[in-house]
């Protein structure tokens, strides 16, 4: 059905930016060696901590809005579905 093909099309990026964030996060945490600061309470590069942790809860953002995106176009098709076939 056409009328949520954007919305499918918008959800797709959103996993798409989602998996790239995660992956620069994943890269940063080993990159910065942010398990010390985890660890011991210390941080040696405070912007690329609080870089990573914006990143990482984005991330987790765009995961929420991608899946709640997808089902909320699915039920709106399926009742886009029933009111025109209740009509025939």
């Amino acid at each position: 059905m056409p009328y949520f093909e954007r919305v499918k099309k918008l959800s797709n990026m959103l996993f798409a930016f989602a998996v790239l964030g995660f992956l620069i996060t994943i890269i940063n945490f080993f990159r910065y060696d942010l398990l010390e600061g985890l660890v011991y309470n210390y941080v040696g590069d405070i912007r690329a901590f609080v870089f990573t942790v914006v990143l990482f809860l984005l991330t987790v953002f765009g995961f929420v809005l991608a899946i709640s995106l997808r089902y909320i176009a699915e039920d709106a098709k399926e009742y886009v579905e029933r009111v025109l076939n209740f009509n025939k």
